[in-house]
């Protein structure tokens, strides 16, 4: 037979009362239930765990040994009971991001968070757009922030920012521009993400080839390369500033996709922990 938690409960207030009256009185219950739980827990242990003579209780060497291990794990599971209450959050959150969201857009609320939550880990990984809503919906994030529209049956979604790509190129004009735009290397930001794919469209709709791609990890390196006449990218509104600084030509992509800013996390997640971030952002 195993023993249950209320039987350690009522054993350690036996012995830090002294007596079944007063144990009683602490746990809220008459004097021959302490009786009859004490007699059932030495049956399960096959121990005598408390001197009864002359009405008087001691406890046993057996009864000291066993209240140590007793009273730690009334402790813990004392704890336990506290570690979920209403006021505090507790657990890690693993959050799929891109980088530019997480520079641009979500850092400060992050770090926020931390300092209110001081249980909470929050672990944050950078990929891109294809890669977040795979590892999402294979629960390798708790939520994620993309820059789409999510729609999928798995998922819940809102959009939380709303984003505008520019084309931006360094030619005299957009004709002068379409006009040599095959010769022109297109920056691309990281692998495949959702800009790639809208920009692709876009161009397409306007009759613009591209030969050559490159990879890039930095909008500010790929800025630097169409000021050289390097070629031509495509940036969101945070870089807009930048760019025109460089008096460089930003042309808004307009026909295209949603391409706002979305958080999105797993509908059969009741998890306070992200009920409670995903709140920060509206």
């Amino acid at each position: 037979m195993a023993i249950k938690f209320s039987q350690l409960a009522l054993f350690c207030a036996l012995v830090e009362e002294g007596t079944i009256y007063a144990a009683a009185e602490k746990m809220h219950c008459v004097p021959s239930n302490i009786t009859a739980r004490i007699h059932d827990l030495e049956d399960i242990l096959k121990v005598t765990l408390f001197n009864r003579k002359q009405r008087k209780l001691s406890i046993t060497p057996e009864g000291r040994a066993f209240y140590i291990e007793a009273k730690a794990l009334v402790k813990q599971s004392k704890k336990c009971q506290d570690l979920f209450n209403q006021h505090q959050l507790v657990g890690d959150l693993n959050i799929g991001t891109l980088n530019i969201v997480l520079e641009k857009y979500i850092q400060q609320q992050t770090i926020q968070f931390l300092k209110t939550h001081a249980a909470v880990q929050v672990n944050i990984s950078c990929c891109s757009s294809l890669l977040l809503l795979e590892k999402l919906l294979a629960a390798e994030f708790d939520l994620i922030f993309i820059d789409a529209n999510v729609q999928h049956p798995q998922l819940h979604s809102r959009v939380i920012i709303q984003e505008t790509l520019y084309l931006v190129f360094n030619a005299a004009s957009w004709q002068d521009f379409k006009l040599h735009a095959a010769e022109q290397i297109l920056f691309r930001y990281g692998g495949p993400s959702m800009h790639e794919l809208l920009l692709k469209n876009w161009l397409a709709q306007q009759q613009i080839c591209v030969h050559r791609q490159c990879a890039i990890e930095s909008y500010s390196l790929a800025l630097d390369a169409i000021q050289q006449h390097l070629g031509f990218s495509v940036i969101p509104s945070p870089f807009l500033a930048e760019a025109q600084h460089r008096q460089l030509q930003c042309l808004a992509l307009t026909n295209i996709e949603s391409c706002d800013i979305s958080i999105a996390w797993q509908k059969n997640s009741d998890s306070k922990l992200i009920q409670h971030f995903s709140a920060l952002f509206g």
